[in-house]
């Protein structure tokens, strides 16, 4: 049972690992499209796309938080049947 406890707290780290890369690499392929179109809009791009990245990034510590409570879970458990 242990086994499938890590295997799911490494489910959730992978999985919103590689949403996250998938979303970082659309903003940042937006950002460059528009970018070369409008070179004028650099300082309102950089925000725009610093604070995108920032707001996908934070589905990875979502992810983070839900693995270290899968496994956080399985201990009390065990510590509690004791």
């Amino acid at each position: 049972m242990d086994s499938l406890i890590y295997i799911g707290a490494v489910i959730a780290i992978v999985l919103s690992g590689v949403g996250v890369a998938i979303g970082e690499g659309r903003i940042a392929k937006a950002s460059i499209k528009n970018l070369g179109i409008n070179p004028e809009l650099q300082g309102t791009l950089t925000l725009m796309t610093v604070l995108g990245i920032t707001l996908v990034e934070s589905c990875a510590i979502y992810g983070l938080i839900i693995a270290f409570q899968i496994i956080g879970a399985e201990n009390l458990s065990v510590a509690n049947s004791i």
